[in-house]
């Protein structure tokens, strides 16, 4: 059970995360909403959809301090209706995400330390059961993505079933998308 713990830890981390990034979001906007905006509309038409999908891709595979959350948002600034193109950086993200596992997978055989050879063993159980669904709260939430994606490739976690959680990226980009566009009042919320 300490595993649900931590996954309800983890949960709680995610949401307040969102939260507060949703609210810095709406204090950015209120505060220096001509700022944003001008960052989005001169930034933005300088980058091809290809670069964004290649930016998206990359930044999802790699661990880094920057969020796409950062892009979505100044996408919604700019172009409240772009579904299509956010869905398209949603699929990058799977991508990248893809990709982690792979090189995941590919350095667990390099760097094995006999106490993570120990961890695995001991909790392989566990790891089975409840490890896609950690990776699902780094595909939907802000916990780093891309460390869950490089984790489950290193703990041998199935592809398969990893990959449908993978894929919730893609209505999370949406979602934030939504959401980053309302709190600007660009498009309104249908009740």
């Amino acid at each position: 059970m300490d595993i649900m713990k931590h996954l309800s830890l983890h949960l709680l981390g995610g949401v307040s995360m969102f939260l507060l990034a949703l609210l810095l979001g709406l204090a950015a906007i209120h505060f220096c909403g001509s700022s944003v905006l001008y960052l989005s509309k001169s930034v933005l038409p300088g980058i091809s959809g290809l670069g964004l999908f290649s930016l998206v891709a990359l930044n999802d595979f790699m661990v880094t301090p920057v969020s796409p959350d950062i892009l979505i948002f100044l996408i919604s600034q700019k172009s409240p209706g772009s579904y299509m193109l956010i869905t398209a950086l949603g699929t990058a993200s799977v991508l990248g995400g893809a990709l982690a596992w792979l090189c995941g997978r590919s350095l667990e055989n390099k760097f094995k330390a006999a106490r993570v050879e120990r961890f695995v063993a001991k909790n392989h159980a566990l790891i089975n059961k409840y490890g896609v669904w950690i990776v699902a709260l780094g595909a939907l939430t802000p916990v780093p993505y891309s460390l869950t994606c490089w984790a489950a490739g290193a703990l041998k976690m199935d592809f398969p079933k990893l990959f449908l959680m993978i894929l919730l990226r893609i209505p999370r980009f949406i979602i934030y998308f939504h959401f980053f566009a309302i709190s600007a009042g660009i498009i309104q919320a249908k009740i």
